[in-house]
């Protein structure tokens, strides 16, 4: 109905399209609070495992970085299709070991080879992350969350979200 409403008629319609549009946006509203009560049923249900989460950096982070690497030695003057050759041979390298239950050593075997011009110091730091805008963006959503925390004690602490299912 709604494809028909705004694809033929581009929202011009007449006395025929009042019964869609008296279905679909009590129905769009229904369905927004419906995504508000799950999302805030998961935020409060969630639960982090910072043990996990530093696992997996230490076991994904090296190769997820590689393109920085790759940046950087072609800063320092090496080839991009050379440094590519390098840190793709290293990588495999590392993947097979890691496959048959051995350590990451990626950051090692590329920060031992004389051939890439970049050291193990180096590569460490390219390995910090770097999270651009988000610190930021996190930190003023916060504010504007606690504003209206502050604002409406009661009402967020006695609120609880429908069960989903």
């Amino acid at each position: 109905m709604v494809s028909r409403l705004v694809g033929d008629q581009w929202l011009e319609g007449d006395v025929s399209c009042s019964v869609v549009r008296r279905v679909v946006f009590p129905g769009v509203f229904f369905a927004y609070d419906g995504m508000c009560e799950s999302a805030l049923t998961v935020l409060k249900e969630m639960e982090i495992f910072q043990g996990v989460i530093e696992k997996e950096l230490e076991h994904y982070l090296p190769f997820l970085s590689s393109t920085r690497f790759l940046m950087e030695a072609v800063k320092k003057g090496m080839g991009r299709e050379r440094a590519h050759g390098l840190i793709k041979k290293h990588a495999l390298s590392a993947v097979r070991e890691v496959r048959g239950g051995g350590d990451n050593r990626f950051v090692h075997k590329l920060s031992e080879d004389d051939d890439f011009p970049l050291n193990r110091e180096k590569i460490e730091e390219l390995l910090r992350p770097d999270h651009g805008l988000a610190e930021d963006q996190v930190t003023r959503v916060y504010a504007k969350i606690s504003e209206v925390t502050r604002k409406f004690p009661k009402e967020v602490i006695e609120y609880l979200p429908e069960p989903i299912l």
